[in-house]
């Protein structure tokens, strides 16, 4: 089943993949962020490396350890009962260019999130179609990703080493290896989580394929086969599939769940979110879905957000931002003291380094 990967800039159209579809206004996503911007009173935004660790590797057992230790500092007060802990993590797996600039929009409103970048993006449509293996464009700023690194951002690996491998095992995890290592000359690669992408032969996927054991202690598996705990978790992945509801996948539905005190996971596919958008064909007719375009095609966008209110919780904030031209290059960017703090430790760290 091996052969040589070929090398295509086409872009694909796999609805399925992202490809040239998105489905969902940008804005929807933006305000989001606004959210969260505009009542950090009530939300703490975390990466994975808030978490407390305290050397739990036992990825199989999804790290009771840091489980342990987190709630253990919520109960002696170290960590603020009062606060929702949210985390906000991208899987980049096609148009690049989409993540770049909802990057740009968390910059600008000083929300981190934790963002995860294949080394090499392969087209699963033709190895699902052909079992051949063809590498695609898949473009990346990683000068604009460092300042966002030294901005206190997260990137990790997005692991698609099974199906670069054909599904070889063994071969899988040099490529792992090769992956992480390439990624770790541009940027802090010390977690991870494995694509979906296309199955192989008995239904094996990426997540089936175990770390590389040289690399236990320096990279921490996070999602899609293991994972650290999460209250609750929320994720916009394979938004076509019919094994999904459409009508559950609101993230405003999930946000107004939320409690003080509580851990909660936002997983989003930045491709979906764009102007101008198509139509998902799993989500058109549903309620929520239909409502959010309407808002954000006739300029109503305020009422999206405006008024969500998580649970026990009334002091949550009107959009300051709903419209400030969330889809455009009118939002400036308000870089706070932390920021310029963690920029100039993380370049002074690398300095350090390079002596």
């Amino acid at each position: 089943m091996k052969s040589t990967p070929q090398s295509s800039d086409t872009p694909e159209t796999d609805p399925t993949q992202g490809g040239e579809a998105a489905y969902i206004p940008f804005g929807y996503h933006a305000d989001f962020i606004n959210y969260l911007a505009d009542n950090k009173n009530l939300f703490e935004i975390i990466t994975y490396t808030d978490l407390m660790w305290s050397g739990d590797r036992a990825f199989d057992k999804n790290y009771p350890d840091e489980r342990f230790a987190w709630n253990k500092a919520l109960k002696e007060g170290l960590l603020d009962r009062k606060k929702i802990y949210v985390l906000i993590q991208h899987d980049v797996d096609t148009r690049p260019e989409r993540t770049l600039n909802l990057l740009r929009h968390e910059q600008a409103r000083g929300v981190r999130s934790n963002v995860m970048l294949f080394n090499k993006r392969v087209n699963r449509r033709k190895l699902a179609a052909t079992g051949q293996l063809e590498y695609t464009g898949y473009d990346l700023d990683f000068n604009f990703l460092k300042d966002l690194q030294a901005d206190g951002f997260l990137f990790g690996y997005h692991s698609n080493a099974l199906e670069q491998a054909l599904f070889d095992f063994d071969l899988a995890q040099q490529i792992f290896r090769d992956d992480v290592a390439e990624l770790r000359r541009k940027l802090n690669i010390d977690f991870y989580t494995a694509h979906g992408g296309t199955p192989g032969p008995n239904n094996i996927n990426n997540r089936d394929l175990p770390p590389p054991p040289d690399m236990l202690a320096g990279i921490q598996w996070v999602h899609n086969g293991a994972t650290p705990w999460f209250d609750s978790n929320y994720s916009d992945g394979g938004i076509n599939s019919p094994k999904r509801d459409p009508s559950k996948r609101d993230l405003r539905d999930f946000v107004r769940q939320w409690k003080p005190g509580n851990r909660y996971r936002v997983l989003t596919h930045p491709q979906y979110y764009h102007d101008p958008c198509g139509r998902s064909p799993r989500l058109s007719g549903t309620a929520w879905y239909e409502e959010v375009r309407a808002a954000y095609n006739s300029g109503d966008s305020e009422r999206v957000w405006s008024g969500v209110k998580t649970v026990e919780n009334e002091r949550v904030s009107p959009l300051v931002s709903g419209k400030s031209g969330v889809g455009s290059n009118k939002v400036k960017v308000a870089v706070n003291s932390k920021q310029i703090l963690r920029r100039f430790i993380s370049r002074t760290l690398s300095l350090l380094r390079s002596k």
